[in-house]
């Protein structure tokens, strides 16, 4: 019977193998180009050193995540190609950046949603607005605030808030001051 300390030094060991910093690249590249030779896979992985590419293939073998064949003795050259244990690992590693894509982006784009009856003053906002949010436009008041909701409730309860829920409604009173609601 496995136990939560077991499941958890399971964890550790995992994320321990996948956490060096080449291991996932490499793993990457070999799931899309399929398999590659050792100066194939240098070329193709921009800032890694020969030594430490060895090191990795080397511990990826050792791990059965990756197997090394000899396609030719003379001169020497080998393949890599990932096991069906490496290509289970790509699984993961995709889950883990989709689950960085939602949770690690340190400044996501704000949505400015900009609706009024009159497209001059939603177009005059949006060009204000551009060039430091993502402005979505409409010109039907109840309808596109529920419309807009609507889609972030949805978006929410399958656990991808990509905005926050804000109205603010700003117009130019006649003295030319803004009034804000």
């Amino acid at each position: 019977m496995t136990t939560n300390t077991d499941r958890a030094q399971r964890v550790v060991d995992t994320v321990d193998l996948i956490s060096k910093k080449w291991h996932p690249v490499i793993i990457h590249r070999l799931t899309e180009e399929g398999p590659l030779r050792f100066n194939e896979l240098k070329e193709r992985i921009e800032g890694i050193s020969a030594k430490v590419l060895t090191d990795g293939l080397e511990d990826l073998t050792g791990n059965e995540l990756l197997r090394r064949t000899v396609v030719s003795e003379s001169p020497l050259r080998v393949e890599y190609e990932l096991t069906d244990t490496g290509r289970e690992l790509q699984t993961a590693l995709e889950a883990l950046a989709a689950w960085g894509d939602q949770h690690l982006d340190p400044d996501p784009d704000p949505v400015v949603l900009i609706v009024d009856d009159d497209p001059r003053l939603v177009n005059m906002h949006a060009s204000w607005l551009e060039t430091n949010h993502t402005v979505r436009q409409a010109y039907d008041g109840e309808e596109a605030f529920d419309s807009s909701m609507n889609r972030w409730i949805s978006s929410c309860s399958t656990g991808g808030c990509p905005v926050s829920p804000v109205r603010t409604c700003s117009r130019a009173s006649a003295s030319g001051t803004s009034t804000a609601g």
